[in-house]
C-alpha cells in the first residue's frame, strides 16, 4: 500500500511573475501572431519588464505596431543598461530613420561596449545626416576609442561600421582632417591611416 502525503498530492499552479502577460505577448509575437494598437500596454510592460530578453522582444514588436510615441521609447530605450537592448534600439531607430534621435546615437559611439558601437554606427549611416559625419570619421580614422587599442577585434568590426555609414552619407573618409588638432593628426598617422 502506498501511502501519499497529502501537502504532494495537491499541486498549486505557480504563481506568475508581474510580467508575464508581457512575455506571453512576446512569445506570440515570436510565433508570427499578428499585434495591433490594442497591444501597446502590453508592449510598454514588456519595454520595462525586469528581463533584458523581454526588454530586445518589446522593441521587436514595438516595430510591428502603429505608435505615435514609438521613436519617444525607442530614444528612451538607448540609455537601458543592457547592451543588447541598446542595439536593438539603435537598429530600429536606424529602420525608421528617425532623425530625432542623432544626439543619443552620436552619443553611443563612446559606450564601452563594441556591439553598441557597431550598432549606432550603423544606424546614423541609415538615418543619414551629415551632423554624424564628425563623430563618425573620428572613429574611422583614429581607431574609435584609443584607450580601447589593445582589443583588435573589436576595432576592427566598429571601423567597418564607422567607415559603411560614412559611404552611405556620401562623406569622404578623412574630411574631418581639416578640424584635427597636431596631436589628433601625428595619432592618426601612428595607427597607420593617414598620410
Amino acid at each position: 500500500m502506498i501511502i501519499r502525503n497529502p501537502r504532494h498530492s495537491v499541486r498549486k499552479t505557480p504563481e506568475k511573475p508581474s510580467g508575464f502577460r508581457a512575455e506571453q505577448l512576446m512569445e506570440e509575437h515570436m510565433r508570427g501572431k499578428r499585434l495591433d494598437t490594442t497591444h501597446i500596454p502590453l508592449i510598454n510592460r514588456a519595454l520595462t519588464h525586469d528581463a533584458s530578453n523581454v526588454r530586445a522582444r518589446g522593441i521587436d514588436a514595438l516595430m510591428k505596431v502603429t505608435d505615435p510615441q514609438k521613436s519617444e521609447k525607442l530614444v528612451w530605450m538607448l540609455e537601458d543598461p543592457d547592451w543588447f537592448v541598446k542595439v536593438k534600439a539603435s537598429e530600429a531607430l536606424g529602420t525608421m530613420k528617425e532623425k530625432a534621435a542623432l544626439p543619443a546615437l552620436i552619443g553611443l559611439l563612446k559606450n564601452t561596449n563594441c556591439y553598441v558601437r557597431s550598432a549606432a554606427a550603423d544606424a546614423l549611416g541609415e538615418i543619414g545626416s551629415g551632423k554624424a559625419i564628425p563623430a563618425l570619421e573620428r572613429i574611422a580614422i583614429l581607431g574609435e576609442r584609443p584607450e580601447l587599442n589593445a582589443e583588435k577585434k573589436e576595432k576592427g568590426f566598429v571601423i567597418r561600421s564607422a567607415r559603411l555609414a560614412l559611404k552611405k552619407l556620401d562623406a569622404p573618409e578623412y574630411h574631418c582632417m581639416m578640424g584635427m588638432t597636431a596631436e589628433d593628426r601625428a595619432e592618426m598617422i601612428e595607427f597607420g591611416h593617414g598620410p
